[in-house]
This record gives C-alpha cells, sequence and structure tokens, in this order.
C-alpha cells in the first residue's frame, strides 16, 4: 500500500499543476475571494463484488465482462424477475463486503422505484441497515500549491449490499448489425441486456469531507487500489464495475465564518478516473459562476460526457 502512494504521488504531480492553474483562472474571471465559499464534495462508489455467482441468484457472474458477453446468457429466472422466483443471498457478497468494512475502518452492525432494466420494479439494498458504517480512510494526495505529498482522511458513512440493475442498449451499438433489414428496430429503440441483472454491489458512501476535485480523485484511486488488493472487486471502471457519484454543493461563509446551506448538485455514474477529476473540476467552476452571478443553482442530477475538446463545457450535461 506504501507503494501505491508513492506511484500515486509521481503520476498525479502535472494534474496538480494543472489544478493550481486552472484554479487561478477561476479566481480572475469571477473575482472571488477564497474565503467567501467554501465546496463541499462526497462520493458514492458502486464496486462490482467478484464472485462465482450473483447476489441473489445462482447465474454466473464469471463470465461477464461488459460489451464482450453474449447478451441474456447470464442470467436466471429470478434475475428476470420471473413469477415464483425467490431471491437467495450469496454468502461470497456478504464476506466481501465485510472485508471491505474492515479495510476502510468500518462499524460493522429497500430503495423502491421502477426502471426497464429493473424488471421486478425495485431493487433490493440496505440502505437503512447497511452492513458496516461509521469508517474512515487515510489516502495520498499532492497539494497543488507545493506540490509536497501529503495525507488525508475521509469518513466513511456507510457499506451496503445492493444488486446491480441490467444494462441499456441503444440500437446503434453493434449487435444492430447483426439483423436483417426487416428485424431491424427503430433508431430511438433501446434493447435490455440482463447479464448484469443481480450482480453484487458494494455501495461505498462517504461524507463531504473533500473540498477539491483532486481529492476525490486520489481518494478514488487508493480505494479501488485497496478493493483490487483484496480481491473483492475487480475496480475496473471500463466495464461499469466501479462507477462513482459525485454530488457537490457550494456554500457561501458569512461575516462570523459559518457555512451558509447549500444546494447539491449529483454527478452520476462517473466511469474513469480522468471523469472524476475533469467532472468535479467543471461542477464547481459553474456552481461558483452561478453564485458570482447571483443566479440559482437547481437541485438536479447530471450525466458526464467526456469529449476529445479539452473545453470544460464538454465534461458535464444534463
Amino acid at each position: 500500500r506504501n507503494r501505491n502512494m508513492r506511484l500515486t504521488a509521481s503520476l498525479n504531480f502535472r494534474i496538480a499543476h494543472r489544478l493550481l492553474v486552472n484554479d487561478a483562472k477561476v479566481g480572475r474571471a469571477t473575482a472571488i475571494k477564497k474565503d467567501d465559499l467554501k465546496v463541499k464534495i462526497g462520493l458514492e462508489i458502486h464496486a462490482r463484488i467478484k464472485a462465482m455467482s450473483k447476489i441473489f441468484s445462482d447465474a454466473n457472474s464469471l463470465d461477464f465482462d461488459g460489451a464482450s458477453s453474449a447478451t441474456n446468457t447470464n442470467a436466471n429466472e429470478f434475475d428476470a424477475a420471473m413469477p415464483g422466483s425467490m431471491p437467495t443471498l450469496n454468502r461470497r457478497c456478504v464476506e466481501a463486503s465485510l472485508m471491505t468494512a474492515l479495510a476502510l475502518n468500518c462499524q460493522v452492525n429497500g430503495l423502491h422505484y421502477f426502471y426497464s432494466d429493473l424488471p421486478a420494479g425495485y431493487q433490493i439494498t440496505q440502505q437503512r441497515k447497511p452492513v458496516a458504517e461509521s469508517g474512515h480512510l487515510v489516502y495520498p494526495v499532492i497539494d497543488p500549491k507545493s506540490h509536497a505529498l501529503a495525507y488525508k482522511s475521509c469518513r466513511i458513512k456507510r457499506i451496503q449490499l445492493e444488486h446491480d440493475s441490467a444494462r441499456s442498449l441503444s440500437v446503434d451499438d453493434d449487435f444492430e448489425l447483426k439483423m436483417d433489414e426487416k428485424r431491424k428496430l427503430p433508431k430511438d429503440s433501446i434493447l435490455i441486456d440482463l447479464n448484469r441483472a443481480g450482480l453484487g454491489l458494494m455501495e461505498i458512501v462517504t461524507e463531504p469531507d473533500f473540498e477539491h476535485a483532486f481529492d476525490c480523485y486520489s481518494f478514488a484511486r487508493e480505494l479501488a487500489f485497496i478493493l483490487r488488493s483484496m480481491d473483492t472487486c475487480s475496480a475496473n471502471m471500463a466495464d461499469g464495475g466501479f462507477r462513482v457519484d459525485i454530488n457537490v454543493s457550494v456554500h457561501r461563509v458569512d461575516h462570523l465564518g459559518g457555512v451558509l446551506p447549500g444546494v447539491r448538485v449529483e454527478l452520476k455514474n462517473i466511469n474513469s478516473f480522468s471523469a472524476i477529476l475533469k467532472a468535479t473540476e467543471y461542477e464547481i467552476r459553474r456552481q461558483k459562476q452561478l453564485v458570482a452571478n447571483k443566479q440559482p443553482i437547481v437541485h438536479e442530477t447530471r450525466s458526464c460526457l467526456l469529449y476529445t475538446s479539452p473545453s470544460p463545457r464538454d465534461y458535464c450535461a444534463h
């Protein structure tokens, strides 16, 4: 782990320098004093558990690797919410969550909505009684100003078990080429692949202890390394095995130093470490600009879209 911290420091040196330059540009453009605003950021990490079967069914989960798996080949009756099918909890998923809880220094102790990718119409989770809570993780981070290596701590609010949703596929994907002209679907059609439905997830929720985008980036890399080291999660962001939701709010500070209430904006399903950094940077700048212009910040969920252009506007959209 110490070796990983040194590697993290080396890899992130240039990124820290870029953050310092960007922060200076934003400060000149908006004329906001440093002490006027305070940033609070919390993370929700969805880590897919490495197990031979899914969390509530005996369908194979080892062959799932995202886009290359044949659609709907690793799903059974429970994954499709067939009448009479009953869940059976996977012991390995519980053990993996407990190992993660101990690694994050936690104290070891459902959502209900309809989406097309959840055939049962609800998601089984432990939101009210999580498997663990009240932990913390120390992670390495580069100071953007001094470029010195430092160690920060983030509180872990809870770790809860839940099952993953199915994968939504657009007809623009590669499998459209396998259809003949008579079977082609309209361009706005969405197909469902149940291979991912029911895979075990650990949702790791932090307290809003981050104030900078680079802290979020460093924390996510350190957490991914820990999960891979314990073999509880592949932490592969390319196939959705490690997804991050980022909650950002910018608060005004009154003349007595008190932090005034802010409005939280959620950045949903960030699927790369670079996107964590870029999307968070952009959202902080966007909210600071709204505050400087005395415009309201809307409580909303935003998605992250990455393009080749380096413009910050290309990193976040509704």
